[in-house]
C-alpha cells in the first residue's frame, strides 16, 4: 500500500511538473512561423514559360508582421525582381519552376542601429499554383530556405532567432487585379498570355517549419508516461489475482 501511495505521488509531481514548467529563459526566440508582405507586384509574361515578378514600390510595403503568430512590424527585404522560369505544367494549374536560382530575403532590426541590425535567409521557389473559378485571383509559390547564414535580428527590444527556419516552407501569395487585364483568372493568364502581357495585384508570404518539442520535456513527459503505465500494470495484476 506504501508503494502504491509512493508511485501515485510521484507521478503526479512529475505531471504537476510538464504542466507548469514553461520554457527556459534564453537569450533569443527561436522563429518557428513568419507572414508578412511584399507590396505591390507586376508579373509579366517574358515568353517560353519565363515569367518576371517585380515589385515596382520596392522596398515600399516590403514588411514583416507576424513573428510566431505574434505581431511585429519591422523591414522585410525580397529584392525588387524574382524571375519564374516554369519548366513543366502550363495549361494545367500546377507548375515546375526551375528551383536552381537562389533568392534572398532579409529581415531588419527596429529600432535600427540593434547589435542584430539584420537576418538574411535564402531561399529558392519550387512550384507554383494557379487559381481557377473558385480562387481566380491567386497564384501561390512554394519553395523553400536552404541556408539561414546569418540567424539573429532584434525587433522591438527582443531578438529572434531565425536558425530553425532552414528547410522550412515559405509561401509567396499573388493576389493579381484581373480587372481589365483580359484574364478572368491567375490559371487563363500563365496559360494563355503572350509575351509582354501582364498583371497586377499585391504579394504577400507565408513561412512555417515543423515544432520539434525540446529533449528536455520529450525526457520528463516519458519518465512521466513510465511511471502512469507502471500503475496501471500494477491494478490490472492486482485485479487479475482478486
Amino acid at each position: 500500500m506504501r508503494q502504491r501511495h509512493i508511485l501515485t505521488g510521484l507521478a503526479s509531481a512529475i505531471l504537476v511538473v510538464v504542466a507548469t514548467a514553461g520554457p527556459t529563459r534564453a537569450e533569443t526566440i527561436g522563429v518557428t512561423t513568419d507572414s508578412g508582405e511584399i507590396g505591390s507586384f507586376t508579373l509579366t509574361n517574358r515568353g517560353g514559360g519565363l515569367f518576371a515578378l517585380s515589385f515596382p514600390n520596392y522596398p515600399v510595403g516590403q514588411t514583416l508582421l507576424s513573428i510566431n503568430g505574434s505581431p511585429v512590424s519591422t523591414p522585410a527585404d525580397f529584392g525588387s525582381n524574382i524571375n519564374l522560369t516554369v519548366t513543366a505544367g502550363l495549361g494545367t494549374h500546377n507548375y515546375t519552376i526551375d528551383d536552381s536560382v537562389v533568392y534572398t530575403k532579409i529581415f531588419s532590426s527596429t529600432p535600427s542601429g540593434s547589435p542584430n541590425p539584420f537576418s538574411l535567409l535564402n531561399y529558392t521557389i519550387a512550384s507554383g499554383q494557379a487559381g481557377d473559378s473558385t480562387d481566380p485571383t491567386h497564384l501561390f509559390l512554394k519553395g523553400l530556405v536552404g541556408s539561414v547564414p546569418n540567424p539573429l535580428v532584434d525587433v522591438g527590444g527582443t531578438t529572434y532567432d531565425f536558425t530553425g527556419m532552414t528547410g522550412s516552407v515559405i509561401d509567396i501569395i499573388l493576389n493579381g487585379s484581373l480587372s481589365g487585364s483580359g484574364f478572368d483568372s491567375m490559371f487563363a493568364f500563365m496559360g494563355t498570355s503572350t509575351t509582354d502581357q501582364f498583371v497586377m495585384g499585391t504579394a504577400s508570404f507565408v513561412q512555417t517549419t515543423a515544432v520539434v518539442p525540446e529533449p528536455s520535456s520529450l525526457a520528463i513527459m516519458g519518465v512521466s508516461m513510465s511511471v502512469v503505465g507502471l500503475l496501471a500494470y500494477r491494478r490490472a495484476k492486482r485485479a487479475a489475482t482478486a
